[in-house]
């Protein structure tokens, strides 16, 4: 297992058990929250990471567009993501 797909499967993890009711973290209901907001919260919380991390003050928008460059660039390296 190569090291993105090891990082990939530890973030999977701890956001899943933020909405999964039998964990202790569990703190999002899901059933009660619209999906969309759900997801735009978690692009405006990795914009925020992404800016602590790299001490950068980027709008979500700009930084979806690096992550959809990032993506691609990804793709044409290794193709396409599967479970």
């Amino acid at each position: 297992m190569n090291e993105q797909v090891k990082l990939v499967a530890l973030i999977h993890d701890q956001i899943t058990k933020l909405i999964n009711k039998e964990c202790e973290e569990y703190c999002i209901d899901l059933d009660k929250i619209d999906l969309t907001l759900f997801f735009t919260a978690m692009i405006k919380a990795n914009t925020i990471v992404y800016n602590n991390l790299t001490g950068e003050q980027k709008h979500a928008l700009d930084f979806t567009y690096l992550v959809n460059k990032l993506i691609v660039q990804d793709l044409m390296e290794y193709g396409m993501f599967s479970e």
